[in-house]
């Protein structure tokens, strides 16, 4: 019996505590007066439609400028420098001769190397002619002529070649940067006798790091300033990633 009563006094304890505090919630609410009224804030709101933008992310690089070509133009024979055709700093097209090298002994190499061709070949077509149609002397002798007026040929070729050689032209199109000779030098082969390069079209070389290495493509285009060019902008595109 005590544990029953203490139960209920326990319950009963809580409705009246609920009691008084739903009391005291009501007359909260009507002293304020707001137990009927509502609060309505206006708020103004300005709808956009959403739309997709291109996003450009700009990469500034420094770069350096180099000729398209540039090389060290070297003799191929040996000799003295006889002429010079160009001067540093002129315009030369790709074949042009640039310097001469004294070719008066390669000159008469090959005008005796001329003449001994054409006795051995018309010596061939003799034998030839002997042994195909009326079977005179040997096949040895018919083909040692034959062997005899290609050997010949072929250095008559060969001193041709070194011939020309004498003749240091322009490999390319381009600006005749250096000269190394003047007349009187002395060249041998490998020797550099001046500087060509080719301008046009300039190639700019930069360096781009890793991380946007991905994003950079070969086809692509590039914008490009130059301090000598103030204010201006060019487009190139991109040839050659790696």
């Amino acid at each position: 019996m005590k544990n029953s009563d203490t139960r209920k006094r326990g319950v009963l304890s809580l409705i009246a505590a609920l009691a008084v505090s739903g009391c005291g919630t009501a007359q909260a609410g009507g002293i304020d007066g707001t137990d009927s009224e509502e609060f309505v804030r206006i708020i103004n709101v300005e709808v956009s439609r959403v739309e997709t933008e291109k996003f450009v992310e700009e990469i500034r690089l420094t770069a350096a400028a180099v000729a398209n070509q540039d090389v060290m133009v070297s003799a191929e024979e040996s000799g003295v420098i006889r002429e010079v055709f160009v001067d540093k700093g002129a315009q030369v097209e790709s074949g042009a001769p640039l310097a001469k090298i004294d070719d008066r002994i390669l000159t008469a190499q090959v005008e005796q190397a001329r003449a001994v061709a054409e006795l051995a070949g018309q010596t061939w077509e003799r034998r030839k002619r002997l042994w195909e149609e009326d079977r005179i002397g040997s096949e040895i002798t018919y083909l040692e002529a034959r062997f005899g007026a290609v050997q010949s040929m072929a250095a008559l070729k060969g001193l041709e070649e070194r011939l020309a050689r004498t003749t240091i032209r322009a490999p390319f199109s381009g600006v005749w940067d250096e000269r190394h000779v003047e007349i009187g030098s002395m060249v041998t082969p490998g020797q550099s006798v001046g500087r060509l390069i080719d301008l046009d079209p300039v190639r700019v070389v930069a360096g781009v790091p890793e991380r946007y290495v991905p994003d950079v493509r070969v086809g692509a285009e590039a914008t490009l300033a130059f301090d000598v060019f103030a204010g201006e902008r060019f487009t190139a595109p991109i040839r050659y990633v790696g």
